[in-house]
């Protein structure tokens, strides 16, 4: 079974969300490149061979590895393979720490954000920068959620003063408590969606990406 077939196999018996897919579609593009074509290649030497090779920083190839066991793994369960999943060397990544704005960034940033007076787009009248980066940097220092949990917020997460989601990528339960300001931004601009997200009916995730880059 060629890695692709396999991957398409893998994704019909799993949920999975569209960063995780992109994800593993590389690493089958990877492999397929190095040569690793089928699931007859999926062998100790072959795997250790490709992940030695791979010119990327080791928390990447730390990365592929373990996508890479996931679909082995997966062929071995489904009898694509007979050749269990053993014997890939461990790979060392240390990942880099984490940076953060401090406080005063933060409030320079909402400062901003609150004059802002540029529309966000020209299909949604009337909506300013004003009106939703305010709301997005509070409720992003309350909760710490990444920008694809943040994008995926509906008014249904937001019970009680916290908000209650599962993170997109990791699948763990998140519970955080907003501030009374974040409620209030955020209520708002509930009463202005269409469908009942906070923020993706405003800007979609590229959107998102380059509105904040032009916005820094």
């Amino acid at each position: 079974m060629l890695l692709a077939d396999l991957l398409d196999a893998y994704l019909s018996e799993r949920e999975a969300s569209p960063r995780y897919i992109e994800s593993l579609k590389r690493t089958v593009k990877r492999a397929r490149q190095f040569g690793l074509l089928d699931t007859s290649q999926l062998i100790p030497e072959k795997a250790n061979e490709f992940l030695t090779r791979l010119p990327v920083a080791a928390v990447t190839r730390s990365n592929i590895r373990r996508e890479l066991l996931t679909l082995w793994r997966f062929a071995f369960e489904q009898s694509y393979t007979d050749v269990p999943p053993l014997r890939v060397c461990r790979i060392k990544a240390t990942p880099p720490p984490p940076r953060a704005w401090s406080l005063d960034t933060l409030r320079q940033l909402l400062a901003a954000a609150e004059q802002d007076t540029r529309p966000v787009s020209q299909r949604i009248p009337g909506l300013l920068w004003r009106d939703v980066l305010p709301c997005w940097i509070v409720i992003g220092y309350d909760t710490g959620l990444r920008l694809s949990d943040l994008l995926h917020l509906h008014e249904s997460n937001i019970v009680n003063g916290c908000v209650i989601c599962t993170a997109q990528k990791t699948g763990k339960f998140t519970v955080r408590a907003i501030s009374q300001p974040g409620q209030e931004l955020a209520a708002r601009l509930f009463k202005r969606s269409p469908d009942g997200t906070l923020f993706r009916w405003a800007l979609p995730r590229r959107r998102a990406l380059l509105k904040w880059q032009d916005f820094l």
